[in-house]
Parts: C-alpha cells; sequence; structure tokens
C-alpha cells in the first residue's frame, strides 16, 4: 500500500542526544492476568540489584518514574519467550530476552525491561518466566528497590518531542527476513503513520502499544497510548545489504512530519540461534511416534473426526468450529474428539453433545518436544479409530502432521489473515520459533488433503505455499434461524431505554477482543474527533478480558474526555442483546479473514463500517450494506464514521436491511457445514481427489 506524496519535515533527530524518554517496551502492559494465578513451583533465575540513581527523571507533579530492569532465567537460546515483571504483585512491564548476550552466559538468558516504578515507597520487584512450551514459571531471586533522590524536573524544552523511532536502531544489524519497525508518535492531528523502507511505502499499525514512559513526560492525552508498530518484509534484500527506513507522520491533507530514520544492514536470515538437534534422539522419538501411528485402524462404520484447535475460548475461530460441530454431530454416523491446549468455555457445551475433548498443552516449536507431543495425539488418534483430521487455525498445523503420518485426509481450516512467515513471528515473538517450525508449517500446507479459507484474499496469501488446488474458499456462517428468533421476541426499545440509551441516540457497536490488531484505540480516536459534530452518538466496545491492554483503553476513553458516550464491556458469550439495541457496527481490524461479529451484527440489521481488508472488504459492498474504511488510517475511519452518522434514521434501516438479507442468502452455517460433510465424505472415496471438484 502506498502514501500519498509528501516531503519529509525537519525532525527533532537532531536533539536524539538529549532525549530523556526511556525507550521502553510499551507493551509490556500486555499481560494476562493470569499469570498471576500460578502454583507454586519455582524456576532458576533472578532480578538484578538496581541503581536508583539510573532511573529516568520525572516529569511536574508526576509521582511514577522508570527503571530499566534486568535479570535472567537460566533456559537454553530461544526457550524463555518474554518475563513478566511484577511490581508489589501487580504485572508492571513485559521484559524480552537480550539474545545478544546470548553467546557470553550459556545456558543463561538474559532479559531486560523498562518498568514504571514509584518515586516515592520501597516496592517489591519480582518476575515469572513465560517459557516456550507455554509454562508460566517465577523466577527464585526478587529484590526490594527503595525510593530514588528525586532530580529538579528538566526544563520544558527538553520534552518537545513528538515522537520517535525506537527500533531499529541506527547503524544496527537486523536479522532477516522479517524486522519489526517500533517507536512512538503523539503528533495530532495526523492520518497514518507510514514506513518507507528504500522507497516503498507502507503504514504501521498506530496506537499499538501503550507507552507508559512517554505518559510520564508529555501531558497530551495520546501519550499512554501512543507506540506503533510495523513488520518489514526484507526477504529480497541479500545478508549485509543496507536498508534504509524512514517513519513519518501524515496528516490528511498531505503533509508530512518526520518520526525517526534509521539506516540498517542485513544480517542472517535466523532471527536467533537454532538450539541444537540431536539427530539420533530425534529418529528415536520419530520411531515411538511411528510404532503408534503403525497400530492406527480407522474406523469403518462412520467418520470418526479428530480435531486439533487452538482455544477453546469465545474467539471468533473457536466459534467457527463450535458451529460446525454442532451442525455435523446432527448427522449419527459422525463422531468427533476434539484436543485443545487448554481448557475454555466452549468445552461444555461440546462434551452435551457427546464429543470427548482432552487437554494436550500447547504444541511446543523445538523438534524432539513436538515430536513427543505428536507422539500424545497419536495416542489419542489410534485409541479413537481416527478417519479424517479437522485443524483448526494455522497453529493447528500438528494436526495435519499427525494425519499425514496416520495416512488419513486432513481438512486444515485456516482463519488468519498472516502468511505463513508473518504468522510465526505474530504467535511466538522474535526468536520465539524453533526454524523448524517453519518448515514443518510448510510440510502441513503442502501434505492437508484441504487447505480451507474464509475469504478469498486469505486464500491468495496461501497459494504461493502449495498446491493451489487443495486451497478453496467455503463462506462462513452463522445460524441466521437464532436470529431471527432472537429479534421476534425482543423488546428493543425496552432494552435501550435500559442501557440509558433514547430513541435519537446513534449506538455504534464494536465486538472484538481488545487488542493491537482490531484498532479499538484508534477507533477512540476517531470517535473523539467526530463525537462534538453529533451529540446522538454514543460508541460500544463489547470485548474487554480484563487484561492491561483493556484498561488502557478505559483509561484512554476517559482521557479523551468520553466517560459519558463510550461503554467498555467484557467479552461475553452471547452477543446478541448488544446487536440488538445497536443502530450501526464498526470494525476496524487491519487483519481479519471473516469476523463471526461482523456476520452477527449484519445478520440483525445493522450497517456496517469496516476496514477493507481480507474478508471484511468482501463482505460490505460499500455504500450498498456498509462502508469501507482504509485500514491503519485515521482519517479514513473518521470520514467512515461520519458517512454512517449523515444517513438518518430510515437510511441506516434500509442499509442494515439489504445487509440481513444479504447474510441470510450467503452466510448461513448450514451452508458451510454442508460443504465440509461433502468434503468428508469425497476424501473418504478419493483421498487424493481435490476440494474444488468435490465441492462442484
Amino acid at each position: 500500500m502506498s502514501a500519498p506524496p509528501g516531503s519529509a519535515g525537519a525532525g527533532g533527530h537532531d536533539r536524539r542526544g538529549r532525549r530523556v524518554l526511556v525507550r521502553a517496551a510499551g507493551y509490556g502492559r500486555r499481560v494476562a492476568a493470569s499469570v498471576l494465578a500460578l502454583g507454586s513451583t519455582r524456576y532458576s533465575g533472578g532480578v538484578d540489584p538496581v541503581d536508583p540513581e539510573d532511573r529516568t527523571i520525572p516529569g511536574p507533579g508526576q509521582d511514577v518514574t522508570t527503571q530499566t530492569i534486568t535479570g535472567w532465567a537460566r533456559a537454553r537460546p530461544g526457550q524463555l519467550v518474554s518475563v513478566v515483571v511484577l511490581v508489589d504483585d501487580e504485572p508492571a512491564a513485559l521484559g524480552l530476552p537480550r539474545l545478544a548476550d546470548l553467546r557470553s552466559r550459556r545456558g543463561v538468558t538474559p532479559w531486560q525491561a523498562e518498568v514504571p516504578l514509584p518515586v516515592d515507597g520501597s516496592v517489591r520487584v519480582r518476575a515469572i518466566a513465560v517459557l516456550a512450551d507455554g509454562l508460566n514459571q517465577p523466577l527464585d531471586r526478587e529484590i526490594q528497590v527503595e525510593p530514588a533522590a528525586v532530580s529538579p524536573p528538566p526544563a520544558a524544552e527538553e520534552f518537545d518531542l513528538m515522537g520517535d523511532l525506537d527500533e531499529p536502531t541506527d547503524g544496527s544489524v537486523v536479522p532477516g527476513p522479517l524486522v519489526t519497525v517500533r517507536g512512538w508518535s503523539v503528533l495530532d492531528p495526523v492520518a497514518y503513520i507510514e514506513v518507507t523502507v528504500d522507497g516503498e511505502a507502507s503504514f504501521a499499525r498506530q496506537m499499538a502499544l501503550p507507552r507508559p514512559d512517554v505518559a510520564l513526560h508529555l501531558a497530551s492525552p495520546h501519550a499512554g497510548f501512543c507506540g506503533f508498530e510495523h513488520v518489514v518484509d526484507l526477504t529480497d534484500r541479500s545478508s549485509g545489504a543496507h536498508v534504509h527506513i524512514t517513519v513519518e507522520g501524515v496528516d490528511a491533507d498531505g503533509s508530512h512530519q518526520l518520526i525517526g530514520t534509521s539506516t540498517v544492514t542485513v544480517g542472517p536470515a535466523e532471527d536467533r540461534p537454532a538450539d541444537p538437534v540431536d539427530d539420533g534422539y530425534l529418529a528415536v522419538l520419530r520411531a515411538r511416534t511411528d510404532a503408534v501411528t503403525n497400530r492406527h485402524r480407522p474406523a469403518t462404520d462412520g467418520i470418526r473426526l479428530l480435531v486439533v484447535t487452538h482455544d477453546l475460548g469465545l474467539g471468533g475461530g473457536q466459534l467457527y468450529l463450535q458451529e460446525l460441530l454442532l451442525r455435523l454431530l446432527d448427522q449419527p454416523d459422525l463422531r468427533a474428539l476434539v484436543v485443545s491446549p487448554t481448557d475454555g468455555p466452549l468445552r461444555p457445551e461440546l462434551e452435551a453433545r457427546g464429543v470427548e475433548v482432552h487437554l494436550a498443552g500447547h504444541p511446543p516449536t523445538e523438534p524432539a518436544a513436538n515430536e513427543s507431543y505428536l507422539r500424545g495425539l497419536a495416542y489419542l488418534a489410534a485409541e479413537f479409530a481416527t478417519t479424517a483430521v479437522l485443524a483448526n487455525t494455522t497453529g493447528a498445523a500438528g494436526g495435519v502432521t499427525l494425519a499425514e503420518r496416520l495416512g488419513v485426509p486432513a481438512l486444515w481450516a485456516i482463519h488468519e489473515s498472516y502468511a505463513p512467515e508473518h504468522f510465526l513471528l505474530a504467535a511466538h515473538g522474535p526468536g520465539g520459533a524453533h526454524p523448524a517450525a517453519a518448515e514443518r508449517l510448510d510440510g502441513a500446507l503442502s501434505s492437508a488433503a484441504a487447505v480451507i479459507f474464509e475469504a478469498d484474499g486469505t486464500r491468495e496469501l496461501y497459494c504461493s505455499h502449495g498446491d493451489a488446488r487443495r486451497f478453496v474458499t467455503i463462506d462462513y456462517g452463522i445460524a441466521v434461524g437464532t436470529v431471527d428468533e432472537f429479534q421476534a421476541t425482543d423488546d428493543r426499545d425496552a432494552r435501550r431505554r435500559a442501557l440509558g440509551w433514547g430513541p435519537d441516540d446513534v449506538v455504534l457497536l464494536c465486538v472484538g477482543t481488545l487488542e493491537p490488531r482490531k484498532a479499538q484505540a484508534s477507533l477512540l480516536r476517531a470517535f473523539a474527533r467526530v463525537a462534538p459534530d453529533h451529540p446522538e452518538a454514543v460508541l460500544v466496545l463489547v470485548g474487554d478480558r480484563g487484561d492491561p491492554y483493556g484498561d488502557e483503553v478505559r483509561a484512554y476513553a476517559g482521557r479523551l474526555g468520553l466517560d459519558d458516550r463510550v461503554r467498555v464491556e467484557p467479552v461475553t458469550p452471547d452477543c446478541y442483546a448488544w446487536y440488538a439495541a445497536a443502530d450501526a457496527f464498526v470494525l476496524n481490524s487491519d487483519v481479519e479473514s471473516l469476523p463471526r461479529s461482523a456476520l452477527e451484527a449484519m445478520a440483525f440489521g445493522l450497517p456496517a463500517i469496516v476496514a477493507d481488508v481480507f474478508g471484511l472488504g468482501e463482505l460490505v459492498d460499500d455504500g450498498v450494506t456498509g462502508f469501507h474504511v482504509t485500514p491503519r488510517d485515521l482519517a479514513s475511519l473518521e470520514g467512515g464514521l461520519r458517512r454512517l452518522l449523515r444517513l438518518d434514521g430510515p437510511e441506516r434501516r434500509a442499509m442494515g436491511a439489504r445487509a440481513a438479507a444479504h447474510i441470510g442468502a450467503e452466510h448461513d452455517s448450514h451452508g458451510y457445514a454442508t460443504a465440509y460433510r461433502r468434503l468428508l465424505d469425497g476424501l473418504a472415496a478419493d483421498p487424493t481427489a481435490f476440494p474444488g471438484a468435490i465441492l462442484d
């Protein structure tokens, strides 16, 4: 995607030596509250003593400062994914491994975090290691941090930066092929953050990362949520090539303001040292798995579907699977066994329908551990007499590998609109996945009997990674009949009155877990621009998981002065009440395939404002059933909100009626369940058949 042309303005980079803001991993606030619910097991490692004089100088009136906290964990390279730093038992920051130090401390991984600390008072600082196998382990040694002497605040001119590029640093060597660009910007007004790599421009994900360190020094309401990030693909650059990166803030009128520049050298392709693999031991483990798969005998009296999924929570991919299985289980000759890493609220309903659910932990990326994980799945598959495997989401690729070893067909439902190499970065972070994981992912894409997508745009991302004849799009659907039944008995006016809304209020609804890719912070900022001109508008965000990221979204709404116009509601298994009370739906995600929330909202007759990405752009007919906006572009999002709010009530309802008619005709769940059953039957008859031929 290219941005409007413009000239780079003079930035504040001659003041780089006077910068007072500490570079912080601002996304350290994105820590699941579940890390506090740990057992008593301890793990070798700890927090290093600190020098109070190393803290950043607090701004005027501030009672919090930032200090670099370091420590170590006894872990092999790549085993330590991150470290949660807790201050007086509350999650305060996310620390990351210092990869450059690995070779000098064999068997020990050092880590570092930028931690907000109170200026006054003594605090307890401890840490929890987050390991590649999914375990959270408290580190042994903790420290007590004493208050530091408060220095006078620096002169006002020391705080005049409006943004900066944190990484990659100028002159550094960056591991290819994917490089993450991060920084912060409080430029206002701004439409988008443009990242230009050797003349090729694209948009960064702005307002993606909380930045408490910037908020310490700047009074801007955006300061606490001003971190941006972007992944740059340097696949076509050879090792040793020099790459020039420029980051600019661009306003709606096309004026550019320089945020930062960096010239880097492309290093080796692997972004972390590969753990040594004992090929002999790996062969032994593989032989053990083969001994189990060789004893496997598929059932002959019907379909035995082994389902390997990523989660049993309330996300879109999970509900996709639940809806599909409940439809398939209406057929008496089909049984299902579900394997998930962890438990979740969908398990009881599946078990009530006779589905056996096993919890197997997160699949490890290290080869030997992964082979052992596969052996556990093989025992379940053999006992179940599996006839086919359904892998749900990209992260369930192990199910496809297992199917190949069992000699049964695999259907793989991919929801994530990430290219495979980008998926590993998104799922595991830089250096989090063993290099062998990419090879296994490619192998699974080549061996699956059918790779199923919800949107053509997502399918096109993957076509170069396997036999495109085995890649097929099946329209995702919901139970439209249940929506009709709900609306037939619902008293919408009474529901709105109970929520405090009158007949003239226009309720904009966003349903989706609060997270950076769904861009709720950007939606808040765009809504703040529109709200003064539309006092009738109300915004509801449904999807708060009770984590620090959601807390920051709530706080940001307050800083924008929107407390009386914005509601932030928790994740719920039943969103029908919210759809029924709303007037329009908004989803500003920059990565989506075909989210269930958009289907449900449109089925309820809500016109939809959606970012034009992958399946969202395919679902909504711009100007007919809703409006398209450009992803990662605040000005475009603001424009979409204004287009919707300029419609009167009859115009909105007419647009919503067209949306509901489209969902009823094209996206009922009966259709996609029928397509899956045809694939299962067709592949049972001929495992070499192409999915498209079966479905024609």
